[in-house]
């Protein structure tokens, strides 16, 4: 570039380019630096910005030229922060050029910006965002209309359970009434059992049965009320007069294995009540084994309606994880066993039995379990007190005359009640015979619950019952693990689960762990464990 071309910059820079020029009497540029300024000396001159070095001979050439032709645009060049735009940066220059006068001051000098190839990085980078701009917002929106096709499938199948649980509790209704209508019930003149009591859930029959017609006040008087007469249960071979079987003691059926014949029990001492209640969950446990439906016989729809079967998903369970789990190995065994175990142990033996069975006295028993709760745990004479009114007031029911009557009545309507909720759990696939010996068997159990609940309470002690919840963890003292197989075998399921009880926890109970107390004697003792809960087990963090 020439140096006439450098000082055209510098004007155009400064907007001087209608003062520039030589005018009448100046002479041309200099092509070389006055006062023969040897090379050295320019080379001298340093700017701060490395930009301005390829401009620093045509800066010095037109200093010259305008101290000698033109003073007054020099002048206006060195004023101080005299910048025509931003691409001007102030620079110094040292030390001073022989020949220069020592109190000149260099103008700024151009900088030079390559702003061409920035613009273009930033609008490639400007084009490359908005590209993954646009890609995001469609996989956002494919993602939005997957979520809301997947919210639409749950609805739709929600809309079905619902009219699906909707016919079958209308079928269940028409079949309630119809049986109901056919049966024709003699009700005690002076108390009539709740239909309210033993419709406890939504698809049980809605059944009369006769109560107990006396009162436990002994200022009652007067002759006793109109026996109760209960339709016929559907066994086989029984009639009006035969009587339910008693809890056999295990020396009660080894001689009856011996001798072939009943066997009476004058002189015999009553069963234990840690053998009593054993046996009493073990009959539920073999009554589920023989009944419930095998996996096998089931298509592949019908195995996977047990997940949300009412019966199971309420208790046990969400459907999702309930899905897998039954077809395990006798799984399902153990879930109807606890289904059957809890609906037969709230309605006989536990503590609010009497109420949930529709008894004409159950507020006089719950009045009791009311004042219990009230009372202070160093209240030990008072709750001894109590708990002999318990024995004496359940001591009173037990000994009214339609007492047997009103317990094969319920026996049999909860019987009822219980099988249809079950309804596609169990074998279906039975003869008629069996279907009614499967029945009689669960009465049996409903009467042996009744007795047994009676002889606790006709005891002045304290019993306690805890159904271990859904992810406790695993104690040995008070459960009994009936996850046989969990690793495999039962041998080394057994040690496992003894050496590290705190890595498992309870997938859902069968039955209750059962504790006894006297207050009689100080109430200092511990509680007695009768009965170990027993439960299904897994590993911590498999739930």
């Amino acid at each position: 570039m020439s140096t006439e071309d450098s000082f055209v910059q510098v004007f155009a820079s400064l907007g001087l380019n209608d003062t520039f020029g030589p005018g009448p009497g100046v002479a041309r540029l200099p092509t070389s630096s006055a006062n023969g300024a040897p090379l050295a000396a320019r080379k001298q001159v340093q700017l701060h910005h490395p930009s301005a070095a390829s401009a620093i001979k045509a800066n010095k050439d037109v200093t010259l030229w305008l101290q000698q032709n033109r003073p007054d645009v020099l002048a206006q060049m060195a004023q101080q922060g005299n910048h025509a735009n931003m691409g001007m940066l102030p620079a110094n220059v040292a030390p001073p050029i022989p020949g220069v006068p020592v109190n000149f001051v260099a103008p700024q000098a151009p900088m030079v910006r390559h702003y061409g190839g920035l613009a273009k990085k930033l609008k490639h980078w400007n084009l490359q965002m908005t590209q993954q701009m646009i890609d995001a917002n469609e996989q956002l929106f494919s993602a939005d209309q997957e979520l809301r096709s997947a919210n639409q499938q749950v609805s739709d199948l929600k809309y079905q359970l619902v009219a699906q649980n909707g016919l079958q509790r209308r079928q269940n209704q028409k079949s309630s009434t119809a049986f109901s209508a056919s049966v024709a019930y003699v009700k005690s003149p002076s108390h009539d059992l709740s239909a309210k009591r033993f419709a406890v859930r939504s698809n049980e029959p809605t059944l009369v049965a006769p109560s107990p017609t006396r009162s436990i006040s002994a200022s009652s008087s007067g002759p006793p009320a109109t026996r109760t007469t209960p339709y016929l249960p559907s066994t086989p071979n029984q009639h009006a007069g035969k009587r339910h079987h008693r809890t056999a003691t295990p020396e009660q059926r080894e001689i009856r294995s011996i001798m072939q014949a009943p066997v009476y029990t004058l002189g015999m001492d009553p069963q234990t009540d840690r053998g009593l209640l054993s046996d009493f969950f073990e009959a539920i446990k073999n009554w589920a084994s023989d009944y419930t439906v095998h996996l096998c016989t089931l298509s592949a729809e019908q195995l996977h309606n047990l997940a949300v079967h009412s019966a199971i998903a309420s208790g046990l369970g969400p459907p999702s994880k309930l899905m897998m789990l039954v077809t395990e190995k006798d799984m399902l065994i153990a879930m109807v066993t606890a289904v059957v175990s809890r609906y037969i142990f709230a309605r006989t033996i536990d503590e609010h039995g009497l109420y949930l069975s529709g008894h004409a006295n159950a507020q006089i028993t719950e009045q009791l379990a009311y004042e219990w709760t009230q009372l202070l745990p160093s209240e030990h004479e008072k709750k001894d007190e109590l708990l002999q009114r318990q024995r004496a007031i359940y001591t009173a029911i037990k000994a009214q005359s339609d007492h047997k009557s009103w317990r094969t009545t319920c026996a049999q309507i909860f019987t009822d009640s219980l099988l249809s909720s079950l309804d596609g759990l169990l074998t279906r696939t039975l003869p008629p015979h069996v279907l009614k010996y499967r029945a009689h068997v669960i009465q049996e159990l409903f009467v042996k619950g009744y007795r047994i609940g009676f002889r606790l309470r006709m005891a002045a002690v304290r019993w306690d019952f805890h159904w271990p919840l859904h992810g406790a963890t695993f104690g040995g003292s008070t459960m009994v693990n009936e996850s046989r197989m969990l690793y495999g075998d039962v041998m080394r399921t057994m040690r496992e689960v003894i050496a590290n009880e705190e890595e498992h926890v309870v997938r859902f109970s069968i039955s209750p762990t059962i504790r006894k107390k006297d207050w009689g004697v100080g109430g200092g003792g511990a509680a007695q464990v009768v009965h170990s809960g027993l439960v299904l087990l897994t590993r911590r963090g498999w739930l």
